[in-house]
């Protein structure tokens, strides 16, 4: 007997039930158990009318549609479309169906129009409805079907490991949960991943991968997978309408010039180890796009890489991004330096009508400023900040600002026309220094370290400053660092800065590590309470311009000295001098200087004179000792 003759003959013969059974080893004791095909739920009435009852063990879904429904109600298939590729499982003959349609998966239907239903008491597998994952069949119909079936159904897709071609969008109309083998890594750039690894590869142009929801249904899951588009002019993935303990764990969308994901009305969800990579494009596209009142999501450990475009905010409330990390790419050398990405624009953006947005111990990695304006040609203070923030009661905590070049800096952050914003505990490295770059409005700012980068030739010094437009802010409880001794003197700017007097910023007590620059602070900005944090002496020094120094000095004579003007106090500011010479200085009386009885201040040694300003621009003495 040839081979094929035998492979025929074993193809139609039945066995027995308790050999299909025996033959199915665990599965075949659950069944006998009664746990996965209970003959009283399963076996059709026409079975028990008829008396058939045979079970048969088929190796494809092409050779149970060849079963005649006469004479067999059960199969085991033991491949889609060959055995164990992972398709097939248990079916039984539904002799009371003759309308459903075939949708390549659940519902078989033989040639002789019998309905074969899979007996679905788990997860789905993708592979059971003809979805080959070899990288080079098309996938779409399959992964369609599936997902079809399982939102219908309320049952969860498992993806096996493999690569699966998707060719146009695959749409639900509600939340689904779609289970991949194993979490699958990012390789942009060229790096190896991980195996198993679950990959849906998009060549769908203008237009969305996968699009999750529309008509609003809480819950949902999306796990394990990876959604690679290789560079295509599309996008990842669209989650709207939906919500309500939804939860996306170790996801990766990659490679999408445009959306990597976008979020539509999305609510009360939790979404980790969610990787954007390689996606977006400078100011059209971010690659997390979150709109229509996204409201109540939590981010865990969110990963944004090689994008020049990274995450914009609209009308979005109560979100959270906790030990996030958000990197343009821009590598100093070597063959990843082929995936640097450039932006003019900023890169993070939360627009008017956003509120209660918290950043907890983040990572943040923009481009310098020097490197965008060298890739096109522009002036670097032409480069936009990098997180450009419009809305209320946005709050940076515990996160870090690092530029990844050596002597490079950045234009990091940018709040205009906010307020009720706390930026604490942040560390800004390598910040520029050629134009205002934190700029603040309606912001307390407390307890960062900032650091700035002198590039050696610049004569400016630029700091901290407050909006034109913005809300008054407060600076106190920071440490400011510049090492720059050994430079040129600065004749421009400001250490700390206020644009509009109607919106100053209260400037408190933080310690100055600034070898070199202009001024301190000029007289827009607003004393908070004096702690003494500086001390000058004054020795020669006849006209006395408090922009140029710490708002909270203790000036000192070590030497017989006159004084004879005071100019630019900030409002409210504290002016205290101390004579500790054994000869005696003088502060002449006039101008905005109002000492008492109108005469000069003889400070003999050891003497304290202490003036205030009154909100008008006149130094009036408050208190002396001698």
């Amino acid at each position: 007997m040839s081979d094929q003759q035998q492979s025929k003959d074993s193809s139609t013969k039945p066995v027995s039930r308790k050999k299909f059974l025996v033959s199915m080893g665990m599965t075949g004791a659950a069944l006998a158990a009664g746990s996965l095909l209970s003959p009283t739920s399963l076996l059709p009435r026409a079975k028990a009318a008829s008396g058939a009852g045979n079970v048969e063990v088929v190796t494809s879904i092409s050779a149970l549609k060849a079963l005649s429904k006469t004479t067999y109600f059960f199969a085991f298939v033991t491949g889609y479309y060959a055995s164990g590729d992972g398709g097939g499982g248990n079916y039984y003959f539904d002799s009371t169906d003759t309308t459903s349609a075939d949708n390549g998966g659940t519902v078989i239907v033989a040639s002789d129009g019998g309905r074969w239903k899979l007996a679905a008491t788990d997860k789905i597998s993708l592979r059971q409805f003809g979805a080959k994952g070899n990288g080079i069949s098309d996938d779409t119909a399959a992964t369609q079907a599936a997902m079809t079936w399982c939102a219908d159904n309320n049952h969860a897709l498992y993806v096996p490991s493999g690569t699966y071609i998707i060719t146009s969008p695959v749409t639900t109309s509600v939340a689904i949960t779609v289970v991949g083998e194993a979490q699958s890594p990012s390789a942009t750039p060229s790096y190896p991943q991980g195996v198993p690894a679950v990959t849906f590869l998009s060549t769908v142009a203008a237009d969305y991968c996968f699009k999750f929801g529309n008509s609003y249904q809480r819950g949902g899951q999306l796990r394990n997978f990876r959604i690679y588009g290789a560079g295509i002019n599309g996008s990842g993935m669209l989650l709207k309408n939906q919500g309500w303990d939804g939860l996306i764990d170790s996801v990766v969308v990659e490679g999408f010039q445009q959306y990597g994901v976008t979020g539509d009305y999305i609510q009360d969800m939790h979404i980790r180890a969610l990787g954007i990579i390689d996606c977006g494009t400078e100011n059209v596209y971010p690659s997390l796009n979150l709109v229509n009142n996204c409201n109540s999501v939590h981010f865990d450990r969110l990963h944004i890489e090689i994008t020049p475009y990274m995450l914009n905010i609209s009308g979005g409330s109560d979100i959270t991004f906790n030990g996030c990390h958000f990197e343009v790419s821009e590598y100093p050398s070597g063959g990843i330096t082929v995936v640097n990405r450039y932006s003019r624009y900023s890169q993070i953006v939360i627009n008017n009508g956003s509120n209660h947005i918290d950043f907890n111990a983040c990572l943040f990695a923009p481009n310098s400023v020097q490197a965008v304006a060298s890739h096109f040609g522009v002036a670097e203070t032409s480069v936009a900040p990098f997180m450009i923030i419009t809305s209320y009661k946005v709050n940076i905590r515990g996160c870090q600002f690092r530029q990844t070049q050596t002597g490079k800096s950045s234009n990091m952050v940018s709040f205009t026309s906010s307020s009720s914003c706390i930026v604490d505990g942040c560390a800004f490295d390598q910040v520029y220094m050629d134009q205002y770059a934190i700029l603040l409005s309606g912001t307390t700012f407390i307890n960062n370290d900032v650091t700035w980068i002198d590039n050696g030739t610049s004569t400016k010094f630029y700091g901290i400053a407050n909006s034109s437009n913005g809300s008054p802010s407060r600076v106190k409880d920071n440490r400011f660092f510049c090492f720059n001794g050994s430079v040129s003197a600065k004749t421009s700017g400001y250490i700390v800065y206020t644009n509009a007097a109607i919106a100053p910023i209260t400037l408190g007590d933080n310690e100055y590590y600034v070898s070199k620059f202009y001024k301190h602070h000029n007289t827009a900005c607003k004393a908070d309470a004096f702690v003494v944090r500086d001390q000058r002496v004054l020795n020669g020094v006849s006209t006395l311009d408090l922009e140029r120094y710490d708002i909270n000095t203790l000036f000192g004579y070590t030497a017989t000295t006159t004084t004879s003007s005071i100019i630019n106090p900030a409002a409210g500011q504290q002016v205290s001098f101390i004579n500790y010479a054994v000869s005696t200085s003088t502060i002449q009386n006039g101008g905005i200087v109002v000492l008492k009885g109108s005469t000069n201040a003889t400070l003999p040694t050891n003497g304290l004179l202490v003036l205030q300003e009154t909100l008008n621009g006149i130094l009036v003495e408050k208190s002396r000792n001698f």
